[in-house]
């Protein structure tokens, strides 16, 4: 498999990821990170608040462990890949954080300029290593992996729709700035990327015991 094969396959997943990241990044380089959460932290209400704090359990590493489980009985190869991906995402975003200790998140980072934030009630607020998401990371490379899967143009736009979704709850409950949720979602992509592109290998098939033309 090519790269221009995973671009064709992952359609349009991709490229509404690039249709966001272009304004989103520009409003970053405008406004920068203490503004930009600001802003989104005007828009909340009672029902948001249920909402949103639901939502981002689907970026919880145990939402994706059940879905590789339920994988297991459709497509284990399927499984398998999913299971590779959460290895490899959680340890890069692992390493990032060890090495960058000190980044304050939003809880932390607004109480040295008095800010009023909205808090969302029962959600357990740290005050450091918000660099970056990790449940955006696992979010955006999961919904990526699933869009290849299904390879339904309905479908990758209702995983992309979820996959943003869990990344504007990281900063809906001030677990994340926008900045944390963008690298956090590379991650993810390329992670996933990565062990969708390792699945055309030999190395691949040695490991899951096919020939090379039954691959996932």
């Amino acid at each position: 498999m090519r790269i221009s094969e995973l671009d064709r396959r992952s359609h349009p997943y991709l490229g509404l990821y690039v249709m966001l990241m272009i304004p989103t990044l520009a409003l970053f380089a405008l406004f920068g990170k203490g503004q930009m959460h600001l802003f989104v932290n005007r828009f909340h209400s009672p029902d948001a608040d249920i909402f949103f704090k639901q939502a981002t359990h689907l970026g919880d590493p145990l939402f994706l462990v059940v879905v590789a489980i339920i994988f297991l009985f459709i497509d284990w190869q399927k499984s398998l890949m999913l299971g590779i991906f959460a290895g490899l995402c959680g340890g890069l975003v692992g390493l990032v954080k060890a090495i960058i200790i000190d980044d304050m998140r939003p809880f932390k980072f607004f109480q040295y300029f008095n800010a009023p934030l909205h808090f969302v009630d029962g959600i357990r607020l740290h005050e450091y290593n918000t660099f970056p998401s990790g449940h955006t990371a696992l979010a955006f490379g999961f919904f990526f992996l699933l869009s290849i899967f299904v390879r339904r143009r309905g479908a990758a736009v209702l995983f992309f729709f979820l996959a943003v979704l869990v990344g504007y709850s990281r900063m809906y409950l001030s677990m994340h700035f926008l900045i944390d949720v963008v690298v956090g979602s590379v991650f993810g992509l390329a992670s996933a990327g990565a062990v969708y592109l390792f699945s055309d290998t030999k190395l691949w098939t040695r490991i899951v015991g096919l020939p090379k033309d039954q691959k996932a």
